[in-house]
């Protein structure tokens, strides 16, 4: 009986141990997926920035022209606007 209780008090013991365990590599993992998560962004961002800043840029240029080209029906004279820079 007195060796049934050593041995039950020494798989408590070794229990205990991989209780511990399991909890740091629960943790570990709950790191692991956090840093991934934050590598995923930062390759989607550095993969679609110079797409989004090229449709930007090209949107800003049909905004000018066609800004341009309204002005230009409207009558293309207004006494506060000047394109030279020395008026």
């Amino acid at each position: 009986m007195k060796t049934t209780v050593d041995e039950m008090m020494r798989r408590g013991t070794s229990l205990d141990g991989l209780s511990k365990t399991s909890s740091d590599i629960v943790a570990g993992s709950r790191q692991f997926k956090s840093s991934a998560q934050e590598l995923e962004f930062a390759l989607k961002l550095k993969q679609f920035a110079p797409v989004a800043l090229m449709i930007f840029l090209i949107l800003l240029l049909v905004y000018m022209v066609l800004a341009s080209f309204l002005f230009s029906l409207a009558g293309g004279t207004d006494s506060n606007f000047s394109f030279s820079a020395g008026v």
